[in-house]
């Protein structure tokens, strides 16, 4: 009997590990037994919190509630109809019946079941308030609404809403959950606010382009090995003197490809400015002329 028990916290703990904003970020990766352990401890507090409603029910609420019904001049009942609140006794009575349990131990299986089943309320309450509190932080709540929104239907506009609002959480928590990483950081960081970066990689190649994808953050491993970027200037790092030349310029030729690079190629980022750039290819000339001019 106590399975009754096991497998709905088991599923309660992995429903909270799927939805939970905060937990399924920071989760993403994990298998094995770290995921079961993670799985076990979610689902043991959805039963906590469950029981703890379900004593509290059981505490306050009545046993039955009568409702009668009277369609008679005099006023005599017609009907009455009687609504069982004590889910215990009723299930446990309910047992007995049917002759799945004996008497003596039918009300601590009436319990058992009982429990099962706030467990998985106990784990949709979990989930709830995390949304609230991260859409408090993330301020969902003050999303603006399109003016085109307002053609919609209330349905139709409250789901928009509502993706709206999940997707400003998520970024709100990968943004939390990548302050670990300097190099996450100022990807996820540009990745929002549009500002060309410059890749130096390990083949002396050199990419400026705009991050147009990072992968999510993973507690076992880190985040995701590769990041997609649409490449501005391409080039590479000359090999005697390391200075920088710019060979391909996807922004004159009007082409936009997605380039993914591998984050164990890459040595260093920085942000890339057009003015300091362009100073610096125009000193090069000159000293290029200057030199050319001497010979």
């Amino acid at each position: 009997m106590i399975f009754l028990l096991l497998l709905p916290v088991l599923a309660a703990g992995y429903f909270i590990s799927v939805h939970h904003p905060y937990v399924r970020l920071s989760s993403a990766r994990e298998e094995g037994q770290r995921l079961y352990l993670r799985s076990v401890s979610l689902g043991f507090a959805s039963l906590a919190l469950g029981g703890v409603i379900a004593f509290i029910f059981s505490q306050l609420l009545p046993r039955y509630v009568t409702i009668s019904v009277s369609e008679l001049p005099n006023g005599a009942v017609l009907a009455e109809y009687v609504f069982p609140l004590d889910l215990v006794n009723y299930l446990a009575e309910a047992m007995i019946e049917s002759g799945m349990h004996k008497s003596s131990g039918a009300k601590q299986s009436a319990w058992l079941v009982l429990l099962s089943g706030a467990s998985l309320i106990g784990a949709g309450l979990i989930v709830l308030h995390a949304y609230l509190w991260c859409g408090l932080r993330a301020r969902v709540f003050h999303i603006t609404k399109d003016s085109d929104a307002h053609q919609e239907r209330l349905p139709r506009r409250f789901f928009t809403w509502i993706k709206a609002a999940k997707a400003r959480i998520k970024l709100d928590i990968t943004a939390e959950l990548l302050e670990q990483s300097p190099l996450d950081r100022i990807l996820f960081r540009v990745q929002m606010t549009k500002v060309p970066l410059q890749f130096w990689m390990r083949n002396r190649k050199i990419y400026v382009g705009f991050v147009v994808d990072c992968a999510e953050p993973f507690t076992t491993t880190g985040t995701g090995k590769e990041v997609t970027i649409v490449p501005v200037i391409s080039g590479y790092q000359n090999e005697k003197d390391l200075r920088v030349q710019f060979t391909t310029f996807y922004h004159e030729q009007d082409i936009e490809i997605e380039l993914i690079l591998r984050q164990d190629e890459i040595i260093s980022v920085s942000e890339f400015y057009w003015e300091a750039a362009e100073s610096l290819q125009s000193k090069e000339r000159k000293l290029a002329l200057r030199s050319s001019d001497h010979e």
